[in-house]
């Protein structure tokens, strides 16, 4: 199977503005991602794996769609996705398991009016929502994925550039030992050795 890794999980919400503001509040970086033809708008919030949260509402009825019903429901976690660059494969290999899945065209138009496009093999019942559904882009995936949200990133380094324009060879000692000499970090040392997720306690 050519399934690279997770493309990204998918919260339905009843108010796509709503949410990008209790996101935001909540400390997560929220970028607009523009409409899909089939009714729906998104939002998106990248992690630096390249996941990322896709928040989606209806901003037009489509009783066809595939997630009508469970947007009718109150929404919340509602899908995740697998990304791919063979869709066909893929989906053999699914089939053999015993999972059916339809292919489907996709596309989303930004805020800046480029245009997106993939191709999708989404999962039937009984699987549906229960399988992953596949995604091979056809336009390029950074495009789709405001990966690292470069503008954040780059405000961010140069206010870090400049607090350690002020700080003293001692406070730099003290922030590299915070980290290098913490529990955590050999926490994460053990956890990589032995092929385990870590168990973080911030001290």
């Amino acid at each position: 199977m050519a399934v690279q890794a997770l493309d990204h999980v998918v919260i339905m919400v009843p108010d796509l503005d709503a949410a990008i503001r209790d996101y935001t509040e909540l400390g997560f970086t929220v970028v607009a991602g523009g409409s899909h033809p089939t009714g729906t708008h998104n939002a998106l919030i990248a992690f630096a794996d390249g996941a990322y949260i896709e928040l989606i509402a209806f901003e037009r009825n489509n009783p066809e769609h595939r997630w009508w019903a469970v947007a009718q429901k109150g929404g919340g976690l509602i899908d995740f996705c697998m990304r791919t660059d063979d869709l066909a494969g893929d989906r053999e290999a699914f089939r053999k398991t015993g999972v059916e899945m339809q292919i489907a065209p996709g596309e989303r138009v930004r805020p800046d009016g480029y245009r997106l496009r993939w191709t999708l093999a989404q999962p039937v019942p009984p699987y549906a929502f229960l399988a992953p559904f596949l995604i091979e882009d056809g336009t390029p995936r950074e495009a789709r994925v405001a990966a690292q949200a470069p503008l954040t990133l780059r405000a961010t380094k140069e206010a870090l550039r400049r607090i350690k324009e002020h700080m003293s060879p001692e406070e730099d000692r003290n922030l590299i030992l915070m980290c290098y000499m913490s529990r955590d970090f050999r926490e994460g040392m053990d956890a990589f050795l032995n092929k385990r997720p870590p168990k973080w306690s911030g001290e």
